[in-house]
C-alpha cells in the first residue's frame, strides 16, 4: 500500500507542475490540474491512514513519509494558483508603473518646449523605458499620434503590438487571463 500511495502522490506533484510549467509559459491551464493533484493527495492521504491503522507496529516511518507527502501536495493546491497568477499580474503592475513613470517627463518636455517630443530617448534613460513584456528588453513604445496627443504603449503578454486596420490599439484586459491579446496603454492630449 505505500507504493500505491508514493505513486499516487507522484502523479499529484506531476500534476501540480503541469499546472505552474502551462502558466508560466503563456497558456492558461484551467484548475482541472489543481483538482486533480488534490484528488490524488486525498486518496494517498486515505490510503496511508488505512494503512498505519492496518500496521499498527510496522514500518510507521514510511507510513509517516506518506502522510508528510500528502500533506505537502495539498499545500501546494492551496498556493499554487495565487502564486502561479501573482507572477503575470506583477509584471503587469509594473508595466503600468513604467507607462505612469513617464508621463511626467513627456509632459515635462511640452512645457519646456511646446510641442510633444518625437521618441522617448532624449528625455529618460534607458532603464526608464524598458518593457517588462518585450522578450529582448525592448522599449516601451511612444506613438506620436498628432502634435497634441501620443500614446505610451506595452506590447502586453503577448509580446506584439496589437493595433486595429484604423490605428486603434487593443487594449489588455487583465481579468482574461495570462494569455489574453491587448497591449497595456497611456494616453496623452495636451494643449487641447
Amino acid at each position: 500500500m505505500f507504493i500505491l500511495s508514493l505513486v499516487i502522490l507522484a502523479l499529484g506533484y506531476l500534476s501540480i507542475l503541469s499546472y505552474i510549467v502551462l502558466s508560466m509559459t503563456g497558456h492558461d491551464p484551467t484548475f482541472l490540474y489543481i483538482y486533480a493533484a488534490l484528488a490524488c493527495a486525498v486518496i494517498s492521504l486515505l490510503i496511508s491512514i488505512v494503512d498505519f491503522l492496518c500496521r499498527a507496529h510496522l514500518q510507521k516511518d514510511k507510513t509517516l513519509f506518506a502522510v508528510a507527502g500528502g500533506l505537502v501536495l495539498c499545500f501546494l493546491c492551496y498556493i499554487t494558483p495565487g502564486f502561479v497568477y501573482d507572477v503575470p499580474r506583477s509584471r503587469y503592475d509594473r508595466a503600468l508603473e513604467k507607462l505612469r513613470g513617464l508621463l511626467p517627463a513627456i509632459q515635462s518636455y511640452y512645457q519646456s518646449y511646446g510641442r510633444l517630443p518625437e521618441d522617448l530617448s532624449g528625455i529618460t534613460v534607458k532603464k526608464e523605458r524598458v518593457d517588462p513584456y518585450h522578450s529582448d528588453h525592448g522599449e516601451v513604445l511612444w506613438i506620436l499620434k498628432n502634435p497634441n496627443s501620443g500614446v505610451l504603449l506595452s506590447v502586453g503578454p503577448d509580446g506584439i503590438v496589437n493595433a486595429t486596420l484604423d490605428g486603434e490599439y487593443i487594449q489588455y484586459d487583465p481579468t482574461n487571463g495570462i494569455a489574453s491579446n491587448g497591449d497595456i496603454i497611456r494616453t496623452l492630449r495636451v494643449g487641447d
